[in-house]
């Protein structure tokens, strides 16, 4: 891995990994749709990479360019927020656009494709409909899963797909759970949870960043590698230290909020293929991490 193309390299893991990659002594092209300003966190951690833009809508564009990709790193996804997660054309777009994308940096000489799915593809395997649930979106990825993992058997391309647990970390700008939670904690707010008996994991920023490096210096072809901490564990035992970590006089309400998600197994959130191919270990404690993402939060509110 020496030429390595990513795409939404300007997200929270994109961003990760590209300064991940930079720091490790590759060359770095990210793929970004536009100009929209980011945080002085992203823009830090593209410093290094090269930065072209093209929608994936115009994907064609990018073998134009004379570049050269043995390894592309797919984060680029229309439609994460909002409505837009449950309209069905958005969601399949995703999926044309992936093929479209692996065909072209096939006929660059790209040797490894890395996507990134999503855990709500587990959902998909269970015999009750959860309403409300983003389901098109989940559809979308499970689609794009194995239409490329398809295609790039016929491209002879090796075709990996990492899903990820719950990453949280600094850098992170949307509010998904633990930096909602924080955001309130940090306020001294209480906070309505749920029993917490679903089993969770939880990993940090860097230590996604360092799995996906791993995964592209190391992984397996078809594998669907599961990345996270290791330490799978009620969601109640995880968070409820948060407050005294961070010193808010916030209270978390456990059982105030209904939860109507899917109750994951243990071996669903195993690491053990991760770490046997790739020699993955997770770094940054969970306390360390929030402590850390916390501070953050605090500066740059």
């Amino acid at each position: 891995m020496e030429n390595v193309l990513v795409t939404g390299g300007s997200g929270f893991i994109g961003s990760a990994l590209v300064e991940y990659l930079v720091n490790n002594g590759r060359k770095v092209t990210v793929l970004r749709k536009n100009r929209t300003p980011l945080s002085d966190i992203r823009e830090k951690k593209l410093s290094g990479a090269t930065v072209i833009y093209i929608d994936l809508k115009q994907i064609s564009q990018l073998e134009e360019l004379d570049l050269q990709i043995d390894t592309c790193f797919h984060f680029a996804w229309d439609g994460i927020s909002g409505s837009a997660l449950s309209d069905w054309k958005t969601q399949l777009y995703n999926v044309e656009y992936c093929c479209e994308l692996l065909r072209a940096v096939g006929r660059m000489g790209c040797k490894k494709f890395i996507g990134a799915g999503s855990f709500g593809q587990l959902e998909l395997t269970r015999k009750s409909y959860l309403k409300g649930r983003e389901n098109f979106y989940k559809c979308a990825k499970d689609s794009c899963e194995n239409f490329c993992r398809t295609l790039a058997g016929e491209l002879g391309i090796d075709f990996i797909w990492p899903m990820i647990t719950n990453c949280y970390g600094v850098g992170e700008e949307s509010n998904r759970f633990i930096n909602s939670l924080l955001k309130r904690l940090i306020k001294n707010e209480d906070v309505a949870v749920s029993e917490g008996m679903q089993l969770y994991d939880f990993v940090y920023i860097d230590d996604v960043a360092k799995a996906f490096y791993l995964i592209g210096e190391y992984g397996k072809n078809n594998k669907q590698y599961v990345i996270g901490s290791g330490q799978a564990k009620p969601h109640r035992e995880w968070i409820e230290p948060i407050p005294k970590l961070i010193g808010s006089s916030g209270n978390l309400k456990f059982g105030e909020y209904k939860y109507d998600g899917i109750y994951l197994k243990k071996e669903e959130l195993d690491i053990t293929e991760l770490v046997h191919d790739t020699g993955f270990a997770p770094s940054v404690s969970f306390e360390k991490g929030i402590r850390m993402t916390a501070d953050s939060l605090k500066t740059y509110k």
